[in-house]
């Protein structure tokens, strides 16, 4: 899981910390989503006679999460639905007419697509990552197989693995965002030649495409109702539902949660943890708080932390008018946590 935190000198901090407590999001609360049309769509140079659609995302609930003012989350959600959404869109895109009834099949294998508020960090002009109230790009995380069927066998065209960031606020251009996806990701696709690939690629069976998209859920985490006691250092342990250490004691502070460890008769923090189960739930590390996972589908979601904005300002009451002109003076830097709903990626441990 990648958290991005800052640390800048400062005479004066003041840190704004408090146990994050996941609240269920009400399915109810939703925000649809309708992608818009092309308005110059494409022909591939193949006759393609029909569309298929698989939906192999690890949560089919919803396509992101969006806060409203008062931190009530709601789902940003494809509607009627998400086959019917991009069967349209895809239909329309490619030209394909469904009165066709002579052709190949294309198959649309959708591993991942989902809108964040904080998809990948930002890069500076400098290359480096930048931090603070603008660490993080708006974007929408995509992961789309293309397949090819005829006589009842596919031939695995491409995977499209991306996340693709724009800046611009997400509340107001979610539907451009999926947009921009869909057709990044088909860019590949008119640059082969599809009859080749037909004639040279090994074919397999759509039994072989769908046991692909399971071949994660022979993990622990999946068959357990109950996570045992203890510790997870990584990922990984929380994979295998196996604690590194059982033991521990958990404490909130004002800088933060800690859990401790008796080593030698000694109680000592540790702070390379994942996170932790009580024996009933899991709490997942986020900025140094924990919080609790809620399972939704084939993953987990959680109200938490990815990174801590910081906002300096002068201290007013030491601070003349030449401090302000000049930037000068003794300051004041606050560092706040930025609270949002995420979902854990069950294949590399990030979230979005």
């Amino acid at each position: 899981m990648k958290v991005f935190l800052i640390s800048f000198p400062s005479l004066l901090v003041s840190f704004c910390y408090s146990q994050v407590q996941t609240k269920p999001i009400n399915p109810a609360h939703i925000i649809k989503v309708k992608i818009p049309a092309d308005s110059t769509p494409k022909a591939l140079r193949i006759n393609i006679a029909a569309l298929a659609i698989i939906d192999a995302r690890d949560d089919t609930s919803n396509i992101g999460y969006a806060p409203n003012e008062i931190f009530e989350a709601k789902n940003y959600v494809l509607s009627p639905s998400l086959n019917e959404q991009l069967s349209t869109w895809f239909t329309n895109y490619l030209r394909i007419d469904p009165r066709n009834k002579t052709g190949t099949t294309l198959l649309v294998n959708i591993r991942k697509l989902r809108l964040s508020d904080q998809a990948m960090p930002r890069i500076g002009m400098n290359g480096r990552i930048t931090q603070g109230n603008n660490g993080w790009e708006s974007g929408i995380i995509t992961k789309i197989e293309y397949y090819l069927m005829r006589d009842s066998l596919y031939t695995p065209l491409y995977r499209y693995d991306s996340i693709i960031p724009l800046r611009d606020k997400l509340k107001k251009h979610y539907e451009d965002f999926m947009q921009a996806a869909l057709e990044f990701s088909l860019e590949k696709l008119f640059t082969l030649n599809l009859d080749i690939e037909l004639t040279r690629k090994r074919k397999i069976l759509l039994s072989d495409i769908l046991n692909a998209n399971k071949s994660n859920l022979g993990k622990p985490v999946y068959n357990s109702t109950v996570f045992p006691k203890g510790l997870y250092r990584n990922f990984e342990d929380f994979l295998n539902c196996k604690p590194f250490i059982e033991e521990f004691e958990f404490k909130t502070g004002e800088l933060g949660d800690m859990v401790y460890v008796n080593e030698n008769g000694e109680k000592n923090a540790i702070r390379d943890v994942w996170g932790y189960s009580d024996g009933t739930s899991f709490y997942i590390n986020s900025g140094g708080i924990y919080s609790k996972l809620i399972r939704t589908g084939n993953t987990f979601y959680f109200a938490g932390v990815k990174s801590i904005s910081r906002k300096v300002s002068h201290y007013m009451p030491q601070t003349s008018l030449f401090n302000l002109a000049t930037g000068t003076g003794i300051k004041d830097t606050d560092f706040r946590k930025e609270i949002r709903y995420f979902q854990l990626d069950m294949e590399t441990g990030d979230i979005y």
